[in-house]
């Protein structure tokens, strides 16, 4: 029966596809209940790095509305605004790619729950362009995460099929890109991967601090954000297991790229590995 429902949703809103009902649902809501004041909160947080459990995270919040709350849980990969923003792959990762965010910003408020008054987004390469999102974004606030390369690096190899090299290059870039997000963007708060999931109940009380609204965020519990074990996970560290799975060649590929560019480990924290 739900699978009957979501195709006749589709075929009478082909523009929404199945998420007709939740912009549906938000829309009836907003008009009869009051809309706040709003505060955009972005993660930014290269691929691989842990973003999708950070928004299953914040989402606990009752004061949290996602714009997209399956899957990885990405914001670009809506229907409306995937031809934008996804769809394209050679522009997906192009920070000089122009994009229309007032076109973007009219359409996840489609998605969002405007009665929230923390309207919530994650999508990997905004980290490129994130001084254009502040200035469409208002107030727009950032949380910017990292995770240590190697691990990064296995899970890019792993699952996208990319060579170590080019994992390597990848995740120095982004590496760089939040370098220089921490530098310019106003209401940013960076934590890392581990910090994350080594200390989750003092990573939650700085969020908290940093963002008062979140007062009710709650990391006790499974979540369910994509993992190599395939199942909901209580928050956790698993770099080891994953720099381990790195071969020695895989190890001497990415620390030709790294060694070059040590001062960006050093600057969020990390070292070379085995060198």
């Amino acid at each position: 029966m739900q699978n009957i429902k979501r195709r006749l949703v589709s075929a009478l809103f082909p523009r929404y596809r199945g998420y007709f009902p939740q912009v549906f649902r938000h829309r009836i809501r907003s008009v009869f209940r009051p809309v706040p004041e709003h505060k955009y909160l972005f993660v930014l947080c290269s691929t691989f790095s842990g973003s999708t459990l950070l928004n299953e995270l914040l989402s606990t919040s009752r004061q949290v509305s996602a714009n997209h709350t399956r899957g990885t849980r990405e914001g670009q990969t809506l229907p409306t605004v995937r031809p934008l923003m996804f769809d394209p792959p050679e522009g997906r990762w192009d920070p000089s790619a122009p994009l229309d965010w007032e076109a973007i910003q009219r359409e996840w408020m489609k998605y969002w729950d405007q009665t929230k008054p923390i309207l919530l987004e994650k999508s990997p390469p905004n980290l490129l362009r994130a001084e254009a999102i502040a200035s469409v974004f208002r107030p727009a606030y950032f949380l910017v995460m990292t995770r240590n390369p190697y691990a990064q690096c296995e899970s890019i190899m792993r699952r996208s099929g990319w060579s170590a090299t080019a994992s390597a290059e990848f995740a120095m870039q982004s590496l760089k890109f939040q370098k220089h997000n921490l530098e310019v963007l106003p209401n940013a708060l960076f934590v890392t991967y581990e910090h994350l999931t080594d200390s989750p109940e003092e990573v939650v009380g700085k969020i908290k601090e940093w963002l008062p609204e979140l007062s009710d965020l709650n990391p006790n519990q499974e979540f369910n954000a994509h993992n190599y074990l395939q199942k909901p996970l209580a928050i956790q560290n698993l770099n080891a297991e994953k720099i381990k799975a790195l071969s020695p060649q895989d190890m001497a590929d990415i620390n030709r790229v790294f060694s070059s560019q040590s001062e960006l480990l050093t600057y969020f924290g990390y070292a070379l590995i085995g060198d």
